[in-house]
């Protein structure tokens, strides 16, 4: 998601386990995420990720995202 400027402020990634079990979308700040454009990190750990919130607003572990 970009700001009026077209700066990045939040990225949307997939979270899940193999082979999109458990697959859900969450939202991350930019400010989590360092590196450069080769070569990004991203500052959370796997379990920060599980809990966050499924973007789509769908329940934990449903692969396929419903939109609000």
């Amino acid at each position: 998601m970009v700001d009026p400027d077209g700066r990045v402020q939040t990225l949307i990634i997939s979270v899940g386990d193999y082979v999109g079990i458990g697959e859900k979308t969450v939202a991350v700040p930019r400010g989590d995420i360092t590196g450069d454009r080769s070569h990004l990190t991203l500052n959370r750990n796997k379990d920060q990720l599980r809990q966050a919130q499924n973007y789509w607003g769908a329940s934990v572990g449903s692969s396929s995202p419903t939109r609000q």
